[in-house]
């Protein structure tokens, strides 16, 4: 029988606990050792959700000095993620590291070089990379069925961030790198994917109207009233139009809104003959290829012969895949699928758009 894999947590708020659904389900290959947060109730809530005993740390940095741990992963907010990761690479630990990879392009050099350095697999969490419907979509546009892909777009209408049991920090632009950094990096990576080309510049226009104390829609979500303390920040945008030109002339647009409750996510493809678009909620593609007046509707094809027999994701769409993966990567010690390469580049056109909305102009790629 093979070892286990020793995984611990640095952080252990929503993330965590749904990392920790999908990897349960892998019982055999892993198990969670260790945890650290600076929170003693979310630690014991941690263990007695999954009736483990998990040895507890308060500093991460003690976490991290156990030698009967084989691998982190990193749920902590994001102003923390190069500080975690590093110190993690430096004590020998193999990372799975929570998106936005971190808050700015240099600091995403320093972690990939401490993996390098470490000789440890750096894996990022987009998950969206794992997820059978966007595979299946890759494999569809590489095919040919609906042209050269030429534009791209998505529309991610929602409820606001949820705040309470200390997740404020999303709401302050410099803990989180703002709305577009902390939630859209999703989106634009899986431009960058179906498109087959990087971004070259940026042009965003958003605010903040609604999602705000005095505003009509609250920050948080609908079931959990709460109001920011004195101590806590609310500088976001609610709202944003993101253009994108990306290299070869194609184009892309994002929308995001945080006060238009849950809507489908739509995410689509034009090619040179046609069109393909994906509905995470729905789970489904629709495909024009060309042939007037013809639509089809595909569901994405099984990841994978290893995840059959009932395995599921908890969170998002993808979930389940990645954590296997990132499983397999450090049993083998071989480079991630979705690697520190790819989380840098998620970042090009969210911190574009940031500053595109800041300084009210088009911003190129080359001055991040």
């Amino acid at each position: 029988m093979k070892n286990k894999i020793r995984l611990a947590f640095i952080g252990v708020g929503d993330m965590a606990v749904t990392h920790t659904h999908d990897l349960m389900q892998f019982s055999e290959e892993c198990e969670v050792t260790a945890i650290a947060d600076i929170s003693d109730e979310r630690m014991n809530a941690f263990n007695h959700t999954f009736r483990i005993d998990a040895r507890k740390y308060n500093d991460y940095k003690d976490l991290l000095s156990d030698k009967q741990i084989d691998a982190v992963i990193i749920c902590s907010p994001n102003f923390l993620h190069t500080e975690h990761a590093c110190a993690a690479f430096e004590a020998g630990k193999h990372v799975l590291l929570q998106k936005p990879m971190a808050l700015s392009l240099s600091d995403c050099d320093k972690i990939i070089a401490a993996s390098e350095k470490a000789g440890k697999v750096l894996q990022v969490g987009l998950v969206y990379r794992y997820s059978a419907l966007f595979r299946t979509m890759a494999e569809i546009i590489k095919s040919e069925r609906i042209g050269e892909p030429l534009m791209a777009w998505c529309h991610e209408f929602r409820v606001p961030f949820p705040i309470g049991r200390e997740r404020e920090w999303r709401y302050d632009q410099k803990l989180s790198g703002g709305s577009l950094v902390e939630k859209d990096c999703h989106h634009f990576d899986l431009f960058q994917w179906m498109l087959g080309a990087l971004p070259v510049s940026v042009h965003a226009f958003g605010g903040q109207v609604t999602v705000k104390e005095d505003g009509p829609v609250k920050p948080g979500v609908p079931g959990e009233p709460y109001k920011f303390g004195q101590e806590n920040v609310n500088n976001i945008i609610d709202h944003a139009w993101v253009n994108i030109e990306f290299e070869r002339n194609k184009t892309a647009n994002l929308g995001l809104c945080l006060f238009a409750a849950n809507r489908d996510l739509p995410l689509g493809v034009i090619g040179e003959k046609g069109w393909i678009e994906a509905n995470v909620q729905q789970n489904k593609l629709r495909i024009f290829d060309g042939r007037m007046g013809h639509i089809d509707e595909e569901q994405p094809k099984k990841l994978s012969h290893e995840l059959a027999g009932g395995v599921r994701d908890f969170g998002h769409t993808g979930g389940a895949l990645e954590v296997f993966d990132f499983l397999n990567c450090v049993r083998k010690n071989r480079k991630a699928f979705c690697d520190g390469k790819i989380g840098r580049e998620s970042l090009y056109a969210a911190l574009a758009a940031e500053m595109s909305i800041r300084e009210k102009r088009v911003v190129q790629i080359s001055e991040l």
